[in-house]
C-alpha cells in the first residue's frame, strides 16, 4: 500500500494551466521577470496592421516596376544602348612642313593609343616653327581636348590648314567588357602638308655661325639676317 502511493504521488504531473493561475494570483511579483503575466495571442487589429503594411509595400514596388518599365523604358532602353556602344577619338595626323627643297622640318610620330606626337628640326629653327598644345584628359582618363592647337610660329599662323579633323570609332562592349565590334562613324581627315621659303641648310649655317662667335666672345646670342643687296 506504501509503495502504491509513492508511485503516485511520483507520476504526478501538474498541468499548464495551474501554473498560470498559480502565477497570477501571486500577492506580490516581479514584473521585470514577467512573473504574474499570461501570453495572448496576437489579436485581429495587428493582423490586420501587419497584413495593411505589407500590402502597402507590395503595391509600391509594383508601381515602380510598372514606371521603370512601361512608362521610363524607353529612355532606360536608349541609355543601356549607349552604355554599350563606347566611342573612341580617331586622331587626325597633323600636316608636316617642310623648307623649300621638300625637307621636313616637322613630321610626325605616332604614340601609343594613336595620338600624334610632334617632331621638330633643331637646333635653330624654334623660333621659326612654333610648338602646340596636346590632347589633354582628365582625372579618370576621359579626353576633354581632343585637339593638337598650334601656339606659336608657323604651327599657330597655319593651324586650320596643318590641323585636319578627328574622326570617331564606334566600339560595340558586352557586360565584360569585351569589344564585339568596331566601325568608324566618322572618318578622320588628316592636316595637309605645307612648303615654307625657308632653306633649312642656310638656316643651319646661320645658326652655327652665331652660335661659334656668341661660344667665343662674351655674348648670350644673336640674330642674322640674309637679304639681298639688288632689291
Amino acid at each position: 500500500m506504501f509503495d502504491r502511493r509513492r508511485k503516485r504521488h511520483k507520476d504526478y504531473e501538474l498541468s499548464p494551466d495551474e501554473i498560470f493561475l498559480d502565477s497570477s494570483n501571486l500577492p506580490e511579483y516581479n514584473q521585470g521577470n514577467l512573473e504574474g503575466r499570461l501570453e495572448r495571442p496576437i489579436s485581429r487589429g495587428s493582423y490586420l496592421g501587419i497584413s495593411a503594411v505589407f500590402g502597402f509595400v507590395m503595391l509600391a514596388l509594383v508601381a515602380q516596376a510598372a514606371n521603370l518599365e512601361l512608362i521610363q523604358g524607353d529612355k532606360f532602353a536608349q541609355q543601356s544602348e549607349r552604355n554599350r556602344l563606347r566611342p573612341e577619338v580617331i586622331f587626325a595626323k597633323r600636316g608636316a612642313i617642310m623648307d623649300r627643297n621638300g625637307a621636313p622640318l616637322v613630321t610626325n610620330v605616332e604614340e601609343e593609343g594613336g595620338q600624334v606626337r610632334r617632331e621638330y628640326e633643331a637646333p635653330g629653327f624654334a623660333h621659326l616653327l612654333g610648338y602646340v598644345s596636346y590632347p589633354k584628359k582628365d582625372s579618370s582618363g576621359n579626353y576633354y581636348d581632343t585637339d593638337i592647337t598650334g601656339l606659336a610660329g608657323t604651327e599657330s599662323a597655319f593651324n586650320d590648314v596643318l590641323a585636319g579633323e578627328n574622326g570617331t570609332l564606334l566600339v560595340e562592349e558586352n557586360a565584360k567588357g569585351e569589344i564585339q565590334s568596331q566601325g568608324s562613324v566618322r572618318p578622320v581627315k588628316n592636316g595637309t602638308n605645307i612648303t615654307l621659303a625657308v632653306d633649312a641648310r642656310a638656316q643651319r649655317a646661320f645658326y652655327n655661325a652665331i652660335r661659334e662667335l656668341a661660344d667665343g666672345t662674351p655674348f648670350r646670342g644673336g640674330a642674322g639676317v640674309l637679304m639681298d643687296v639688288q632689291t
